[in-house]
C-alpha cells in the first residue's frame, strides 16, 4: 500500500479563512488602483482536488491537482472590458488592472449593482464535516481501502470481475467576486467516487454532505458489482433504422442538459420561442442555485448578482429563455480557466408518476444508459455521445452490457420539424435521483444508436 494522498490543508476552517484573506487582499489590489480599481470587478475560482486511485486491488494516491483562474472586468463609460487569466495571483489581477485602461475591444453592458453580502442567501454547499474527514489522512486513506477491499470480497462470491480501476477525490471550489466597498465568498466541496468493472460498468457518485455513516460508501463497489451484468450484446444496435427505448440515468440527463439545453435556451440564435412545446406535457425543467446540498449551488453569480430561481420549461413548454434580463441576472457563471458567462448552475426536474423498476419492466426489451463520453455535435446540430456503460434490459433477468464505446446515441434535447427530441418522447421516474449538481429522474425515451466514430 502506497503512502496516503496529502491534503493542502489540515482542517476544514482553514479552506474558508484562505478564501477570506484571499478576498481581502484583492480588494486592497482594487483600492490601491484608486479610480480604475473603483471601476473594476474582480471574479476568481480556485479549485483543490486530492484523494486516491483504485487499479486492480492496490490502492494509490493521486497527486494533489490545483486550479485556478480570474477574471477582471473594468467599465468605462457604457463600455466593459473583460481579461481572464489563468492565474488568481495578486500580481496577475494587479497586472489585468494595469492593462486595463490600454484595452479597446470592449462591449456595450451596464455597470452591475453588487449586493450588499448580508442580503445574499447563504447556499450549503460545503459540509466542514465531510471536508475534515477528507483532510483526515489516515480516514481517507482507510475509506479507499475498505472499498476496495469490499470490492474484491464481492467478487469472490460473484465471479467474472478481471479488471477494476477508479478514484475517489475530494474536491474544494473557492469563489470570490469583488468589488471595491464589496466582497462576496463561497465555498463548495464534494466526495466524488467512480469506479468501473471490465472496462464497461460501474458507478459514479457525488456527495457534499458528510453522511452518517460512511458505511454505503464502503460498499459502493461491492453493491455495484452485485448488480452488474456479466455478459457483453454482440448485437448490432446501430443496424436499427427506428428510434429506439433507452432509460437514461439522471447523470446521463445532466450531462445532456448541460450540453445543448444552455445553447439551445439561449435568446441569441435560438430556434425556439417562448411558449413553444418542447417537451412532454409531464416535464419542468428549473435551473435552482439556491438548492441545498449541491456542489453548483451559490446564493450569487460571477458578476456578483443575486442568484435566482429560474423556471424554464412548464408544463413541457418554454416559459422563458436563459438571459441575464430574467429576475435580474444571476445566471452568469466562471467556468473553472474560463471566462463569465450564460449557463446552468444546479438543475432540477420533477418527479414522474411511475416506479424505476416498472419503468425498466413496461417493454420487452429497452437499454439502459449509464454512462456516456464525451458529447459533440454533428453537422446537423445534433447531438452525438458513445455509450461507455450501457444495459440491455429483457425483462426476464437475462441482462447484458454493451460493448463499451462501439455504439453512440444521436439526436436532439428538444424536438424540431424534422422530427422528436429526447423530452418530446420522455416519461419521468418517481424517484428523484441526487448527482451532486443536479436533482433528477431517470427518463424514458427513444433515441438512434449509430456505430461510435
Amino acid at each position: 500500500m502506497s503512502m496516503g494522498a496529502s491534503a493542502p490543508f489540515e482542517r476544514a476552517a482553514q479552506i474558508e479563512s484562505e478564501l477570506k484573506d484571499n478576498a481581502r487582499a484583492a480588494l486592497d489590489v482594487l483600492e490601491r488602483f484608486g479610480v480604475l480599481g473603483a471601476a473594476s470587478l474582480v471574479s476568481v475560482q480556485k479549485e483543490y482536488e486530492w484523494g486516491y486511485h483504485f487499479k486492480q486491488r492496490t490502492v494509490s494516491p493521486l497527486p494533489l491537482k490545483t486550479r485556478e483562474s480570474s477574471t477582471v472586468r473594468t467599465y468605462r463609460g457604457d463600455q466593459m472590458f473583460e481579461q481572464t487569466r489563468t492565474s488568481a495571483s495578486l500580481k496577475t489581477l494587479a497586472h489585468a488592472l494595469e492593462t486595463s485602461a490600454c484595452l479597446s475591444d470592449g462591449r456595450a453592458e451596464a455597470v452591475p449593482v453588487m449586493p450588499d453580502s448580508n442580503s445574499v442567501r447563504r447556499v450549503v454547499s460545503f459540509d466542514p464535516r465531510l471536508a475534515n474527514y477528507a483532510c483526515n489522512e489516515a480516514a481517507f486513506k482507510e475509506l479507499a481501502s475498505a472499498l476496495c477491499a469490499n470490492t474484491w470480497h464481492e467478487a469472490s462470491r460473484v465471479s467474472g470481475l478481471d479488471t477494476f480501476d477508479g478514484h475517489m477525490c475530494y474536491r474544494i471550489r473557492q469563489a470570490m467576486v469583488v468589488r471595491k466597498g464589496g466582497v462576496l465568498t463561497h465555498v463548495s466541496g464534494g466526495l466524488r467516487c467512480r469506479i468501473q468493472f471490465n472496462g464497461r460498468s460501474g458507478e459514479e457518485v457525488l456527495q457534499v454532505n458528510a453522511p452518517q455513516s460512511f458505511l454505503p460508501t464502503a460498499l459502493i463497489g461491492a453493491r455495484t458489482w452485485r448488480n452488474s451484468p456479466l455478459g457483453v450484446s454482440d448485437q448490432d444496435w446501430s443496424s436499427y433504422r427506428e428510434r429506439l427505448p433507452v432509460v437514461f440515468h439522471p447523470r446521463v440527463l445532466e450531462k445532456i442538459l448541460r450540453f445543448q439545453g444552455q445553447d439551445v435556451l439561449h435568446p441569441v440564435g435560438s430556434p425556439l420561442k417562448v411558449g413553444a412545446v418542447v417537451a412532454d406535457p409531464t416535464v419542468n425543467l428549473i435551473d435552482d442555485p439556491g438548492l441545498d446540498g449541491l456542489f453548483t449551488s451559490r446564493g450569487f453569480d460571477d458578476l456578483g448578482q443575486r442568484s435566482h430561481r429560474l423556471a424554464l420549461v412548464l408544463k413541457g413548454k418554454l416559459v422563458r429563455h436563459l438571459s441575464r434580463v430574467n429576475v435580474g441576472g444571476g445566471h452568469h457563471w466562471k467556468r473553472p480557466g474560463g471566462p463569465v458567462q450564460l449557463g446552468f448552475s444546479s438543475l432540477l426536474m420533477n418527479r414522474g408518476d411511475v416506479g424505476f423498476h416498472r419503468l425498466l419492466a413496461e417493454r420487452p426489451w429497452q437499454i439502459l444508459i449509464n454512462q456516456i463520453g464525451p458529447l459533440s455535435r454533428t453537422l446537423n446540430g445534433e447531438l452525438q455521445a458513445p455509450i461507455e456503460w450501457g444495459v440491455k434490459i429483457d425483462g426476464q433477468g437475462r441482462n447484458v452490457a454493451l460493448p463499451s464505446g462501439q455504439f453512440a446515441i444521436t439526436g436532439r434535447l428538444f424536438g424540431t420539424n424534422a422530427g422528436p427530441g429526447i423530452l418530446n418522447q420522455a416519461r419521468l421516474s418517481h424517484e428523484l435521483h441526487d448527482t451532486g449538481s443536479a436533482i433528477l429522474p431517470y427518463l424514458f425515451s427513444k433515441v438512434r444508436l449509430i456505430l461510435a466514430p
